[in-house]
């Protein structure tokens, strides 16, 4: 991890939030990939995990994202 030195307060802050939302990121990919793997429809689950206690703004927010873009199909999540 970079650790910028001198910087007042706010940056630190700002570092800590960033390391918080990439690993609500990336544990939501490899939620979404397990998923998948097991036959889930990506869609379906992305909606169910929007109502329960696994969700959060990060999650909501990228993965629609991921999910919604055009480049992208429920199956291209599948792991070879």
């Amino acid at each position: 991890m970079l650790v910028v030195l001198g910087g007042d307060d706010s940056s630190t802050v700002k570092m800590v939030n960033q390391l918080l939302a990439g690993v609500h990121i990336a544990s939501a990919a490899e939620g979404m990939a397990f998923g998948a793997r097991l036959g889930l429809n990506t869609r379906s689950l992305y909606d169910a995990i929007l109502d329960t206690a696994g969700t959060s703004w990060y999650i909501s927010l990228e993965l629609d994202n991921l999910l919604s873009s055009v480049s992208l199909c429920f199956y291209c999540w599948r792991i070879q």
